[in-house]
């Protein structure tokens, strides 16, 4: 049996406030991360399982939560159009970053190993910004299409994230939410630098 300590039971907090920030940036327009990078990196599952011994059933649900919605609605973002957006952009890739290595190496005659990095730092930084674009739009066509079920799922969470702070007497006031939407029931709002910060309703009468 898994005991929740008082540790346990904030990290346990921060998760689900995390995973209910997450789920809202899966509502129009999409948007990649909560916060920021580093701030949803401390919560990638590798790094936070506190949920996982405590309630695995639920924390399967959390984590399989968007894949299914890419799966149910994925097809109208998927088909040849995305394949052969896929090959042109290899193919100019290919050539761009083959004009890159011949200008450097050739033409200022810059030393091999330095040519290399640098095609390799273009290469890198190219596709990780395809690769974001592309996500934010199939986001964006899941998010349109999904609207209602993600706004309900988050209700869903946070509802539990409440009975959570409930039974280990958890201070809301210590773990605002940011959020871009202010139509979930179970919270309280308050609007900041044109974001709404939500704080949990407890009851614990």
């Amino acid at each position: 049996m898994f005991i929740i300590t008082t540790t346990e039971s904030y990290k346990i907090a921060r998760y689900l406030i995390f995973q209910i920030e997450r789920i809202d940036c899966h509502r129009y327009p999409f948007k990649i991360f909560p916060r920021n990078f580093i701030y949803a990196l401390r919560f990638h599952p590798l790094f936070n399982k506190s949920l996982k011994k405590y309630d695995p059933n639920f924390y399967k649900e959390l984590e399989t939560f968007t894949p299914t919605l890419g799966r149910k609605y994925g097809k109208k973002v998927k088909g040849k159009k995305v394949v052969i957006e896929v090959i042109i952009f290899a193919i100019v890739l290919f050539y761009f970053i083959k004009f890159v290595a011949f200008y450097f190496y050739k033409i200022l005659n810059f030393p091999l190993w330095i040519t290399l990095i640098i095609c390799y730092i273009l290469f890198v930084s190219i596709t990780m910004a395809w690769l974001f674009n592309g996500r934010k739009k199939s986001g964006n066509v899941i998010a349109r299409a999904a609207d209602e079920e993600i706004k309900k799922y988050a209700e869903k969470v946070i509802s539990y994230t409440a009975e959570f702070f409930k039974e280990f007497k958890l201070d809301p006031t210590k773990f605002p939410l940011e959020l871009r939407y202010n139509d979930y029931s179970g919270l309280k709002y308050q609007k900041f630098d044109g974001k709404f910060i939500g704080y949990l309703v407890v009851k614990n009468e």
